[in-house]
């Protein structure tokens, strides 16, 4: 079962990105339609805005830049519960009591010898 905490901060990062990406996408496929400047960081692209480019911006342009934030977003999230979970775990946790009984076995009894077929 996973842990609520876990829940929360997966559907805080889905949610912070989905908004900022619609309200990014808005202001972009405006300018796109009717001109202006594009919010685009690192980039100062400034158009006149006609329906060919906002036809572009809509078909082509944001959904590939909102599927490259859910991406970004998904791997983000990969990472920081992967981080968390594995230096936070519980000492009743099922894993943590796996490895606990695999350190004890392998600790107090020898490694099997190994018989080769064709080797003496």
């Amino acid at each position: 079962m996973r842990d609520d905490r876990v829940l929360h901060v997966e559907r805080t990062l889905a949610v912070l990105t989905g908004l900022v990406m619609t309200v990014w996408g808005l202001k972009c496929t405006v300018v796109a339609f009717s001109g202006g400047t594009f919010a685009i960081p690192l980039i100062t692209w400034r158009t006149d805005g006609d329906f060919l480019l906002g036809a572009l911006w809509v078909l082509y342009v944001y959904p590939m830049v909102t599927a490259g934030a859910c991406l970004a977003t998904m791997m983000l999230t990969g990472w920081l519960l992967s981080t968390f979970r594995w230096s936070k775990r519980a000492p009743g946790h099922p894993a943590q009591a796996a490895v606990a009984s695999v350190s004890a076995a392998g600790a107090q009894q020898p490694l099997p010898d190994v018989v080769r077929s064709g080797h003496s």
